[in-house]
């Protein structure tokens, strides 16, 4: 069967809601604008930003910000189902991966001769990678602390989301001159009619 291109979740009636995703897009969103805001306007057109279902370690998009959906688990026991036996609070973790190309080579070689890394180099190189992903921290957090909560407040119905747990950010470490970040978001959302 064939994935149908998306569902009406005004009312979260839909058996086939798609909220989670919408929460997920709406940080794909906020991330790359804090982080295209950072860079030069010609390199903004060769950047890639996106939601997956999950991230293959062993598939990295240089120059992106992706958002994932890794894991929905139930909040609480039994008295997180409402009146109508439906499941009201959900907590999904939204994993955000920065990635981007140009990190300088750690080792290099001359011949026989193992160099070590530029350091000038990889100084400038991780300047603007903590800065980008300072970036995105920042809007993040403008986007969800009250009273403001900009983030989600006109892409879901009110009331939706009910909890954020901003987690560490983790840096991905250099290879093959990629470097990044990742970031969780642990947000607490009502699913049912509670």
């Amino acid at each position: 069967m064939p994935l149908p291109d998306a569902y009406d979740c005004d009312d979260c009636d839909d058996p086939c809601c798609d909220s989670l995703f919408t929460l997920a897009d709406r940080w794909r969103i906020v991330a790359t604008d804090a982080w295209t805001a950072c860079l030069p306007v010609d390199v903004c057109e060769s950047i890639d930003s996106f939601v997956a279902v999950d991230f293959e370690a062993d598939d990295p998009i240089g120059d992106s910000v992706s958002v994932a959906i890794t894991n929905i688990d139930v909040v609480g026991d039994a008295r997180s189902l409402d009146q109508s036996g439906q499941l009201s609070i959900v907590r999904a973790d939204l994993v955000l991966r920065l990635l981007e190309t140009g990190y300088p080579p750690t080792v290099s070689s001359e011949g026989d001769i193992i160099l070590g890394p530029d350091r000038p180099a990889v100084h400038r190189a991780s300047k603007h990678s903590i800065g980008h992903m300072e970036a995105i921290l920042r809007a993040t957090l403008n986007g969800i602390k009250p009273p403001r909560a900009t983030m989600w407040r006109d892409y879901v119905a009110p009331g939706f989301v009910v909890g954020v747990v901003p987690q560490p950010m983790r840096p991905i470490p250099p290879s093959m001159g990629l470097v990044g970040w990742t970031m969780t978001l642990g947000v607490r959302v009502s699913l049912g009619n509670g």
